[in-house]
């Protein structure tokens, strides 16, 4: 019964901890964010994405072609609570939650013990990595829930949950792209247990195979291309530089070759890569490489209390390990940072990394209670390190909602619901409203936030043939419209309109002209000014 209460506490504050004030913190609102809610909206309405493609297995976004899952959940909150910021992070809040509560399951029926399955579910609630990752619409929150629940009813065991494993997992390949790097080596290690088990084998392999043949489906409809821009092999200039350098300084060419060659380039590449994400500063010091998807650089993504837990959890794992029972969690370990080793950008990229993300917080949590009942038996000091996790956990929720807005509502597109309101309510006064493509993606806000008919948003869509003319994003075309509604990189002739709103960032926009409204970041610097032309009021580069 006391071991129920716990349980119902630890849920209780992760409930909490991931929905409150959801659509207030992460401050600001992505473009991936308002994408997945559009995509949602024009399927609930059209039942075809916002390019007018009925259900895909893709979705095409801006050119980047997501992952579809997290739009699809998006569908019902989207009926039943509207178009909004709140109704499109709630599936991952929800999950978020979830997998606190399968990561319970999942350790109970892999260990047996009741005391590892509580405390690695506590950590997991209380996770900075993983909080900030379900308070957004962050679609690489959602393999921790897709990955904890699959092989918890595969350890389940049972024809039927040995199905319903395989169906989620299946699942899983269209959460994340990282997740569909992972999900397919954790299927094998699952599967070579059911070695013995010709009925469970079948059934668990050919419903996964199902799943992996509309994967192959959807590369086809244009999701390889976003492996092909975003991994390291799409870029090779730093090799050639320091060939040519090695030639210049006089080392024979084939030398130069074999010192300089793509192998051994993209080699060193990855492993640098890979142990940037078990190194101690992205797990405890500085932590995620930028502020998007609701992360705060400059703080660990785990405690520095789970450094001593790992610490023992690899010296007291790995000393009984049995590769029957616990290679699939070593596969887990092992295999998941590889998709992030191998995309670029700039670095210790916690979104990419996610899928071991409960991985780890399992190994912290087995470490600390091999801690504990080894060493720390007297009940005193149970005390006394559950209160020490809980001040690191008050000081990161301190940092989440006070110090992030300030510091990192920039990175995540503050103003644009501040911008949009205040264009719905005067647009029908203009005959045209010119916004910056320096508002990141600003046509996906201007369909989110004024409710755009998908109808008629895939018929204005259609005419930004950007894919046609060689461009990777929809942004990269020197001018696109949605009706009224204008994108383009701001120049001198567009403040010469009779009629017309311009958007732009505070940098962009003149001193001396008509400004009707400047929405300000959490900090007091200007985000954005919204000008109206109908008055010349000034001369354009003399202010």
């Amino acid at each position: 019964m006391k071991r129920k209460i716990y349980l119902f506490l630890i849920f209780s504050v992760a409930a909490i901890i991931r929905i409150l004030w959801l659509d207030k913190y992460p401050s600001g609102f992505t473009p991936d964010e308002a994408s997945f809610g559009y995509d949602a909206y024009s399927i609930l309405k059209t039942g075809a994405d916002q390019w007018g493609r009925s259900f895909p297995l893709s979705f095409k976004s801006f050119g980047d072609y997501k992952m579809p899952l997290y739009g699809y959940l998006s569908v019902p909150f989207v009926f039943i609570f509207g178009l909004s910021e709140f109704s499109v992070r709630l599936p991952a809040a929800l999950l978020g939650t979830l997998s606190v509560f399968f990561t319970y399951l999942l350790v109970k029926e892999w260990r047996k013990n009741e005391k590892e399955a509580l405390i690695s579910s506590f950590f997991l609630a209380v996770s900075p990595w993983h909080i900030a990752l379900s308070r957004g619409a962050f679609e690489a929150n959602l393999t921790s829930f897709f990955i904890t629940s699959g092989i918890y009813f595969f350890l389940k065991g049972g024809r039927r949950f040995v199905f319903l494993s395989s169906l989620i997992l299946g699942l899983n390949l269209f959460s994340y792209h990282s997740a569909r790097f992972v999900t397919p080596f954790l299927f094998l290690m699952l599967l070579f247990k059911l070695r013995n088990n010709r009925k469970e084998r079948f059934v668990f392999v050919m419903s996964f195979l199902f799943f992996a043949f509309l994967t192959v489906l959807s590369y086809l409809g244009g999701a390889g291309s976003r492996v092909a821009t975003a991994g390291i092999f799409s870029s090779s200039s730093n090799m050639s530089t320091e060939r040519f350098v090695a030639l210049t300084s006089g080392m024979p060419e084939p030398v130069a070759r074999f010192f300089n060659n793509k192998y051994i380039y993209f080699g060193k590449v990855f492993v640098d890569n890979y142990l940037s994400y078990y190194s101690t500063e992205f797990l405890f010091s500085k932590g995620a490489g930028e502020f998007t998807y609701g992360m705060m650089p400059g703080i660990g993504v785990l405690y520095y209390l789970d450094f001593i837990f790992l610490f023992l959890f690899i010296a007291y794992f790995f000393s009984r390990f049995d590769f029957m029972r616990d290679g699939w969690f070593a596969a887990w370990l092992l295999i998941s940072p590889i998709p992030a080793a191998l995309s670029i950008g700039p670095g210790y990229a916690a979104n990419r990394a996610a899928v071991v993300l409960p991985a780890l917080v399992i190994a912290s949590g087995l470490g600390a209670s091999y801690l504990l009942n080894k060493f720390l038996k007297i009940k005193i000091f149970h005390l006394l390190a559950f209160i020490a996790y809980l001040l690191f956990f008050i000081f990161f929720v301190e940092k989440y909602f006070v110090q992030m807005p300030v510091y990192g509502s920039r990175h995540m597109i503050y103003g644009t619901k501040q911008v949009f309101d205040f264009l719905s309510e005067h647009e029908s006064f203009y005959e045209k409203i010119i916004v910056s493509k320096s508002v990141s993606e600003p046509h996906i806000f201007a369909a989110f936030y004024l409710k755009k008919d998908p109808v008629e948003y895939q018929r204005q869509a259609q005419k930004w043939r950007f894919e046609e003319d060689g461009l990777r994003w929809v942004d990269q075309l020197d001018s696109y419209s949605l009706e009224k509604y204008v994108f383009k990189s701001l120049e001198e002739e567009d403040f010469l309109y009779e009629n017309a709103l311009i958007v732009g960032t505070g940098e962009e926009i003149p001193d001396n002209v008509n400004l009707l409204e400047t929405i300000f970041y959490p900090d007091g610097r200007v985000a954005y000014k919204i000008v109206d032309t109908s008055e010349k009021l000034f001369a354009y580069g003399k202010h």
